[in-house]
């Protein structure tokens, strides 16, 4: 596939999945890298391995026109390469980080860097709202996955860690301020920490990528497991997870800051039918249990009934408390222990 066609998927994928607009920094939110007015995006994953490629997306939706600072940095917070990109009113910026030894040199890369080690993205500007996400490929586009910017915080979590059947876990940590820290880091599975480990003396603005099985010693979880993170204040830091399949599947996700719970959750897309299923994955920030009820709606807005038998793809195990009758289900987390504990990820569905 030649670069000019990725270069078209980027902004088709741009149109589909585009985000909110980014994060205004303040001094009183923890979720800004820096103080002051204007926007900070952290993309917490960068590629600079031979056949691995960083799409990256941005569009100002603001009234006026916005220059733009990207900067790489590398595993122990050194800066890599930067450039500064204009993005009139309106308009978009899409293209590629870097296009690598394998392909040409098109203008729209911005950088021209071969690295073996973790490295992250992150974009600064004076202007409010810009917004974007970044897509990691390779030149067969065989490997396709990516994110919008992720939200920094003193304490993040990893929502979904998988390894299970050949199945595997990376983890992205960055430290987006400007002070050293230490991160603990707990592996927890139905709620409980089955392994605390230490990531010591991350440098500001340096990277660490890691195995969840080599990190923690772990082989075996179960579908509910999370890794929460929390660095020393007044540190914040920011995460990116892939979960690998076999034979080289990807899922890609943000960490969640747990400052930005919410008690209201919209999942726009379901499918249940056929050979497709639909899976979900809700933690519980809060101190205390709570009871989740999920109703699924048809294309017109109006509830499926709850009352439909279970359907073939229904579950009904010591996981799930979960009856699914085609794409009907009420979900209520209200049977014997199987309520959502605090910390508790819900199991998959």
């Amino acid at each position: 596939m030649l670069v000019s066609d990725r270069w078209k998927l980027l902004a088709l994928l741009t149109l589909l999945f585009l985000p909110g607009p980014g994060k205004k920094p303040t001094q009183q939110d923890p979720i800004a890298a820096s103080s002051g007015q204007g926007t900070v995006l952290n993309f917490p994953r960068l590629s600079f391995e031979t056949d691995r490629l960083t799409g990256l997306a941005l569009v100002n939706p603001s009234v006026e026109d916005s220059l733009v600072r990207i900067v790489a940095y590398g595993e122990n917070g050194a800066e890599l390469a930067s450039a500064m990109v204009e993005i009139p009113r309106g308009a978009q910026f899409s293209g590629l980080v870097h296009c690598g030894p394998l392909d040409p040199k098109p203008d729209s890369c911005l950088f021209d860097l071969t690295l073996e080690t973790p490295a992250w993205l992150q974009v600064t500007t004076a202007t409010d709202d810009i917004t974007g996400f970044f897509l990691f490929l390779d030149s067969g586009l065989t490997r396709l996955s990516g994110a919008q910017a992720a939200k920094a915080d003193k304490t993040i979590v990893f929502d979904e860690i998988r390894l299970d059947s050949g199945v595997g876990t990376e983890l992205n940590i960055v430290n987006s301020s400007h002070v050293e820290t230490n991160v603990v880091l707990d592996l927890l599975d139905r709620g409980e920490s089955i392994s605390t480990r230490m990531l010591p003396d991350l440098e500001p603005n340096g990277v660490r990528r890691l195995d969840v099985t080599q990190f923690f010693g772990v082989t075996e979880v179960s579908a509910g497991a999370s890794v929460r993170a929390a660095a020393d204040s007044p540190a914040v830091i920011a995460g990116f997870e892939f979960v690998r399949f076999p034979p080289g599947d990807l899922a890609g996700r943000n960490a969640t800051s747990v400052t930005g719970g919410l008690s209201e959750l919209y999942f726009p897309q379901m499918a249940v039918l056929g050979g497709i299923e639909s899976e979900l994955g809700i933690q519980n920030y809060s101190d205390h249990p709570v009871i989740l009820e999920m109703t699924a709606f048809r294309p017109d807005g109006s509830p499926f009934s709850t009352d439909a038998p279970p359907g073939p793809t229904s579950k009904q195990d010591d996981r799930s408390c979960a009856d699914l009758g085609g794409a009907t289900y009420l979900w209520l987390f209200q049977c014997n222990r199987r309520h959502l504990d605090r910390g508790r990820r819900s199991p998959d569905v």
